[in-house]
């Protein structure tokens, strides 16, 4: 069975950073996953966000 989830991202010029990128494809995984979700805020009307686990940095440590 396909399925077609979506959600949307960088509201209110927040920044769309790789942690959200990980909770995007957690949602994924999941069982059912949350359709017509948001990313990089927290949506206290609709509570539609995903929620960011831990900050995720690609930067190696030691790099200036």
């Amino acid at each position: 069975m396909d399925v077609v989830i979506g959600g949307k991202y960088g509201l209110s010029s927040k920044d769309f950073i790789p942690a959200d990128v990980v909770s995007v494809y957690d949602n994924l995984v999941k069982e059912k996953p949350m359709d017509h979700f948001m990313t990089s805020i927290t949506d206290d009307v609709t509570f539609r966000s995903l929620p960011r686990k831990d900050l995720l940095t690609l930067v190696p440590e030691g790099t200036v």
